[in-house]
């Protein structure tokens, strides 16, 4: 692994967890008293985080290298 990868690797995942981190409080599962607390608005936020973050890590793994342009036919 090269240092993008690894790089793309340790971003993913701090995104993916600060999306689960935002949902879940915004669910009201994580503790009490904060703004972001039973709050739609930072589910969807926490959300579209979440998959971001799963994309970047499988991009920066290389899951989706076998995809060419070419492959996909509309």
């Amino acid at each position: 692994m090269n240092g993008t990868k690894i790089g793309g690797v340790i971003i993913g995942v701090l995104v993916t967890l600060s999306g689960g981190t935002f949902a879940l409080q915004g669910l009201g599962k994580l503790g009490t008293g904060s703004p972001m607390d039973n709050n739609a608005s930072w589910i969807y936020i926490g959300s579209f985080l979440l998959l971001v973050g799963v994309v970047l890590v499988l991009f920066s793994l290389g899951v989706f290298a076998g995809v060419r342009k070419s492959n996909i036919k509309i």
